[in-house]
């Protein structure tokens, strides 16, 4: 039995963007290095071209659209930010065309 888009998209980035419930509780006193965070910009974006390659053609484009849902679905702005940054690096690499 497959997994739905959604299921498999959202592990990808869930995984990726969750916080500790001590980050949650203390914002801003646990701070990612920027190695860090390119660290998971680079591991968010293997996970999700692996997945994007395995998608047939036709349904690229309700990827895209499930994952901008997805970010405007955040509530905490790093996190909103970094999903951006990593749908950037997705379109700077050439996995994602520009729009």
């Amino acid at each position: 039995m497959a997994i739905p888009m959604e299921t498999q998209l959202q592990t990808i980035f869930e995984d990726v963007v969750k916080t500790e419930s001590i980050e949650e509780a203390f914002p801003g006193m646990f701070m990612d290095t920027p190695e860090d965070e390119r660290t998971k910009l680079i591991s968010c974006l293997g996970a999700f071209r692996q997945y994007w390659t395995s998608l047939p053609q036709e349904s690229h484009e309700q990827c895209v659209q499930w994952v901008v849902r997805f970010i405007h679905g955040q509530h905490s702005p790093k996190r909103i930010s970094f999903l951006y940054d990593c749908l950037a690096m997705a379109v700077e690499t050439g996995l994602l065309p520009p729009r």
